[in-house]
């Protein structure tokens, strides 16, 4: 069960001794394509006590991310190593956050001191090969559609992204223009 109150404490006291701290919540409801308003709610909170990324699993799909303030919200992982019977569970990806230290600054909503600020998230497409339940080799077509599950989970959040030539999805800080 989450327990609100306890996370925020916990996010609030590893604040005080990292330089930024990154949230995994098992939470969402499985196989669903977009995360519940609640959960959205609830990942804006959690930024706002002073995590830098809230790294969501459990839906068993991938769901989009999007951009909160400072910090990065993705909200199902999808699968990585999983022995589902549904189609839809072997289509995922891996997700990498690129960050960068920085000096103080202040932007419009809130003064940062964090010394962390996440540049962008590259999704790189995955598909589970079934029988071993973990990844397996990409074929060219499986790459395509991950690619556009991945685009298209991003466009229902209101998250901007693009296709990279090396084939991994990537969506950039929208603070980067601003700092």
């Amino acid at each position: 069960v989450l327990r609100e109150e306890d996370i925020v404490a916990d996010i609030q006291q590893a604040a005080k001794l990292a330089d930024g701290v990154l949230v995994s919540l098992h939470w969402g409801e499985e196989f669903h394509q977009v995360p519940r308003e609640s959960d959205r709610a609830l990942a804006r909170r959690l930024i706002d006590a002073g995590a830098l990324a809230i790294l969501g699993h459990h839906p068993h799909v991938l769901q989009g991310a999007e951009w909160y303030r400072q910090g990065l919200i993705i909200y199902s992982m999808g699968n990585f190593v999983f022995d589902m019977k549904d189609d839809a569970t072997y289509d995922t990806a891996v997700a990498i956050i690129m960050m960068k230290k920085v000096p103080p600054v202040t932007v419009p909503y809130k003064p940062s001191t964090r010394p962390l600020m996440i540049e962008s998230l590259t999704y790189e497409p995955v598909r589970i090969k079934r029988g071993i339940y973990g990844p397996g080799i990409l074929t060219d077509q499986d790459k395509k559609r991950i690619q556009q599950l991945i685009v298209s989970r991003l466009k229902l959040l209101g998250t901007t992204s693009h296709i990279r030539t090396d084939g991994g999805v990537e969506v950039k800080s929208p603070d980067l223009g601003r700092l």
